[in-house]
């Protein structure tokens, strides 16, 4: 989420995922029901990462060993990636407004 909140985050979360071979659903939105709202709402733009959740997901049988340690690190490869490429850029993305909203593209649409 947040690929069109400035111009090249699209391309720059493609070419680096080349490197790690997720298939990617982007979304250019930067709102959602998350903490990068927020800074989205205050014109800065966000990239979030999503996995999507599974069935005991925020309860209480919701424990350790359904985390997939391998993807996790692999996911954060990515990111990391991502954010030393941004932290070490010339100048830093510039804010572009979005439309359209939150959606879980693991869940069914009505």
């Amino acid at each position: 989420y947040g690929t069109g909140t400035a111009d090249g985050l699209d391309a720059l979360v493609n070419g680096f995922n080349l490197g790690y071979g997720f298939k990617l659903l982007r979304r250019p939105g930067g709102s959602g029901p998350s903490d990068h709202a927020s800074f989205y709402a205050k014109k800065i733009p966000v990239l979030f990462v999503y996995t999507g959740t599974h069935k005991d997901y925020h309860r209480p049988s919701d424990t350790p060993d359904k985390i997939n340690v391998a993807g996790m690190a692999k996911i954060a490869g990515l990111c990391e990636r991502v954010v030393e490429y941004v932290a070490a850029a010339p100048a830093r993305p510039e804010y572009r407004p979005t439309k359209g909203g939150w959606e879980d593209p693991t869940q069914p649409q009505d």
